[in-house]
């Protein structure tokens, strides 16, 4: 049975308990069809649109939008211990480990602090394994973030968070350039009619 059609908390409850077996020493899951099937709904998980994983009017709703949080943070623990594990390295799934990198970029730019935060370790750790990184999925993995330091105005807290955590984990793909921007966007909101 597809994940999507059980509701939230038993796909969290699913995500969480394959991420915890997965995690024993030795385990006693093979990276086969169905694993391999589980990643990719959990990649579709972590890249969808709130709005398409629940309906519209639900998705406002504060006890869904905590749900679809702990959905996503329940992905991207299962997907970095995927990334983790020698078995799926060995299963020359090299196009996944781009996807699952890709996912993690986008979740990056959500809200959630809780999602910024897990999806940073996540990071963190795939790069700590191997810290190359093709050049296209860098590009179009920041591009979104970077759109945003072209206008003051445009900046917001959860967003340079992000930004704050890539540039830890990523700071030689920046140029030098990117200081001078924040300085010059702290620079604007520090003028006496923006703050007044």
């Amino acid at each position: 049975k597809p994940l999507r059609a059980l509701p939230f908390t038993m796909q969290i409850g699913n995500l969480d308990a394959v991420t915890f077996c997965l995690s024993l020493p030795g385990t006693f899951l093979q990276f086969n069809e169905e694993l391999f099937r589980l990643l990719q709904e959990a990649i579709v998980l972590a890249d969808a649109e709130d709005e398409s994983l629940s309906t519209a009017q639900r998705a406002a709703e504060y006890k869904t939008s905590q749900q679809l949080t702990q959905l996503r943070v329940s992905c991207i623990k299962l997907l970095a211990l995927a990334l983790k594990n020698e078995d799926f390295a060995n299963a020359q799934q090299g196009n996944i480990r781009i996807r699952i990198l890709a996912v993690f970029f986008k979740t990056m730019l959500k809200t959630s602090p809780v999602i910024i935060e897990t999806t940073y370790e996540a990071l963190k750790d795939a790069l700590s394994e191997n810290s190359k990184l093709p050049k296209e999925l860098l590009q179009n993995g920041l591009k979104p973030l970077l759109m945003n330091l072209s206008d003051h105005q445009k900046l917001t807290v959860p967003g340079l968070d992000a930004l704050s955590k890539l540039l830890e984990l990523l700071i030689a793909y920046f140029k030098v350039e990117i200081g001078k921007k924040l300085l010059d966007h702290l620079n604007a909101w520090c003028r006496v009619e923006v703050l007044d």
